[in-house]
């Protein structure tokens, strides 16, 4: 089974394609802005390196969000138009599950964040079960002190949230927390592909008329024109 994830909720935007659970291409590239050009070219790039076409995938998989509002729209927008038009399934993928992913083989919580601006992260708590990773929280968007009141024991923390409010975390939770290496921050779509994987094994398929970017704040309004 060949699976194309993207992965456009931050910066660092990200098309991999897994081959029955086989990492064959992994490109990122950090953007700024253009992310609808950018990523269908970069969607181009990762499927000539794997000497494939849009016809040889299977299954599509995206990253829903919480993150950029603008990524996650063109992501979920691009992955949409690409199921349509080749008529595959498409599986979504929460952005913090994903991340999640990183730590999924560590014995401790772990609590993956990213940076929600305005002094916030959002957030999800995680814990290893007796078959696979399970989230323990809602997901959530919080302030750091908002955030201590849910951590009951040591935790992992990562992602770029972390990076963010580390001195913060520190402080209101001492030796609480712990932080991951930096190879755990970055959301990827390696992530996105593994999980869309087994999701789909089990009926995880979205509905293309329904499925919503997960942005957990409302987006900002357009300017009125005129």
């Amino acid at each position: 089974m060949k699976i194309l994830g993207l992965e456009t909720s931050s910066d660092l935007e990200g098309v991999a394609i897994l081959s029955d659970g086989r990492i064959l291409v992994n490109c990122q590239l950090r953007v700024q802005t253009g992310h609808s050009q950018r990523l269908l070219s970069l969607i181009d790039r990762s499927l000539s390196q794997a000497g494939l076409g849009l016809k040889d995938i299977d299954c599509l998989a995206v990253s829903l969000g919480p993150g950029s509002f603008t990524g996650l729209r063109i992501g979920l927008a691009t992955a949409k138009g690409i199921c349509l038009a080749q008529e595959v399934p498409l599986v979504g993928i929460p952005t913090l599950d994903g991340l999640a992913h990183s730590g999924s083989l560590s014995s401790f919580p772990i609590c993956p964040l990213l940076d929600a601006r305005r002094g916030e992260v959002y957030a999800a708590l995680y814990r290893q079960g007796k078959e696979s990773l399970e989230r323990k929280s809602p997901w959530l968007v919080l302030g750091i002190g908002e955030l201590a009141a849910h951590i009951e024991e040591r935790t992992i923390f990562f992602g770029g949230g972390a990076r963010v409010y580390k001195e913060e975390i520190i402080g209101e939770l001492g030796e609480k927390a712990v932080f991951a290496p930096e190879g755990w921050d970055e959301p990827s779509p390696v992530n996105i592909a593994l999980l869309a994987k087994d999701r789909f094994e089990v009926g995880g398929e979205a509905d293309l008329d329904s499925i919503e970017p997960l942005y957990l704040r409302r987006p900002p309004a357009k300017p009125r024109k005129g």
